[in-house]
């Protein structure tokens, strides 16, 4: 019971910890000061160093992938972003946002002329899932090193990574004790 025990609160601090850090990568990145930048400026091979931005002079393109759950419910929604003259750019700009639930509110979304977000990598990043995908859809275009940018994502705060972490940690503390029988030597 307590090893049980012990790995359920080790697992939930792990995932802690991972959300902490991967949010301080982010911070690490970028300022909390959105930079404004065009899609031109954004999609070329080292487009900078912020990762909060504001990205303007675009288009969202004519298709789009939806991510659902094991409910067939959506989970996220990828959109290409393409130049005003219907082009992608150098390297190409894929945009995702969670939240969205039904053709008209993508649809809605098409018509903003600027989009707030984060660059993405790693976990949240443009995977080879989505790659395979838009590149059966644009033979043309190599997504090889393609941008993802999170629309709508909020640049994250110390006041939220730091207890979120600290968090995760001490709860790896607990469940590796647990598990090994440092707390709860009643238990069976």
């Amino acid at each position: 019971m307590r090893r049980i025990l012990g790995g359920l609160v080790f697992l939930m601090g792990l995932s802690l910890t991972l959300l902490g850090v991967t949010e301080f990568l982010i911070y690490q990145e970028g300022s909390d000061i959105p930079e404004q930048i065009t899609l031109k400026e954004l999609g070329v091979p080292d487009p900078g160093k912020n990762v909060n931005l504001i990205i303007t002079d675009f288009q969202f393109g004519d298709r789009y992938q939806i991510e659902e759950n094991k409910k067939a419910e959506w989970k996220q929604v990828w959109i290409p972003l393409w130049l005003p003259d219907g082009k992608f750019t150098e390297v190409p700009v894929i945009a995702h946002i969670k939240g969205l639930t039904s053709r008209d509110e993508v649809e809605t979304l098409s018509l903003r002329k600027e989009i707030p977000g984060i660059l993405t990598r790693g976990i949240d990043g443009f995977g080879n899932k989505e790659r395979r995908y838009f590149k059966s859809i644009y033979p043309e275009t190599d997504f090889t090193n393609a941008i993802s940018f999170e629309i709508d994502r909020q640049f994250p705060s110390l006041l939220f990574i730091i207890p979120i972490t600290l968090a995760g940690i001490a709860q790896i503390v607990l469940g590796l004790g647990f598990a090994w029988g440092y707390f709860l030597k009643k238990l069976p």
